[in-house]
């Protein structure tokens, strides 16, 4: 009877023994047991590759998968379902759940965050300086932006009657002349009242203006240095000079004559501006004037000589 009775007591112990000494797959054995089994003295270096992955697997302690979780007797949660990475017991392979954003596998360095360009103090100080360029080069051309100006002639003076007195003898054919006839110079006098629509005044400097007839030069002149302020009316003093020879002087005769002692001359010139702060600006002009001859003799008003004109301009 005591021998039966000991045969079932040894059997339970044995088979205590047997399962402190059986660990599930990839993990460690319970600690406390006493019994040295085969597989308990194993090192990890005899292991199978399934095994020693697992095992090295639950030895790490930072990781907290399913598997770790079962192995270490807990319970998976919720959230590890929801994270979609599972440590696989293969080493280095990471799976995916389904409906799950693929992730890579933390080597433990996090991410420095990113900043935004526009939240930086530079790039808001570029954005500063950007519009305030922008709004003072939109002012700045609206003050610099030139505007053309308009001009009349108020004055005209005879400089040399004399000269303008041979002329006259010549075209009343009182004198003869041929090709190696010689004219007198004629000079004039002139005021031209010049209106500036710009916001900013300038100091016009001498210029050169050059008098043609259909293409040809018959005279020059140049005006004085003048201060017109914005928005305001100035006088400019011109001094020209008419030049001619036997054939030009024919042809003005000729067009005068068919003309109703009218003609039309081209007047080209320029000259350099200074405006305010030292900004220099060269204003180039081309002019058509329709000019009466029969008034350079009415001394009262021979600036009415002056009928018309169109004026173009350009800004270099």
């Amino acid at each position: 009877m005591t021998g039966q009775a000991s045969d079932p007591q040894l059997a339970r112990q044995g088979d205590s023994n047997l399962l402190a000494s059986v660990s599930l797959p990839g993990c460690l054995p319970a600690q406390g047991s006493d019994s040295q089994t085969p597989e308990a003295n194993r090192t990890p270096s005899s292991l199978p590759m399934g095994e020693r992955t697992a095992e090295k697997t639950c030895e790490n302690p930072f990781e907290t998968s399913v598997h770790q979780k079962a192995c270490l007797g807990q319970r998976a949660s919720a959230g590890d379902l929801e994270a979609g990475s599972v440590t696989s017991p293969i080493e280095g392979i990471v799976v995916d759940w389904p409906d799950a954003s693929p992730k890579k596998a933390d080597n433990g360095e996090k991410p420095l965050p990113r900043r935004r360009c526009c939240r930086s103090r530079r790039c808001l100080i570029s954005l500063a300086c950007g519009s305030i360029s922008l709004v003072a080069g939109v002012v700045m051309s609206f003050l610099f932006w030139p505007r053309d100006p308009s001009w009349d002639l108020v004055k005209l003076e005879v400089v040399t009657p004399d000269a303008l007195m041979e002329l006259v003898m010549f075209a009343a054919g009182g004198m003869q002349g041929d090709e190696n006839t010689t004219f007198p110079e004629v000079k004039f006098y002139a005021e031209a009242e010049v209106h500036n629509p710009n916001l900013l005044g300038g100091e016009a400097d001498p210029g050169d203006i050059q008098v043609f007839f259909k293409g040809r030069r018959i005279g020059y002149a140049g005006n004085e240095p003048t201060w017109v302020s914005p928005h305001s009316t100035g006088m400019v003093g011109v001094n020209s000079t008419i030049l001619l020879n036997y054939h030009l002087f024919q042809d003005l005769m000729h067009e005068a004559v068919v003309n109703e002692l009218k003609l039309t001359l081209q007047v080209r010139g320029g000259a350099w501006v200074t405006g305010p702060f030292g900004v220099r600006l060269f204003i180039q002009l081309e002019c058509d004037v329709l000019v009466s001859v029969d008034e350079v003799f009415n001394e009262e008003a021979r600036y009415k000589v002056l009928r018309g004109k169109a004026c173009r301009y350009k800004y270099l």
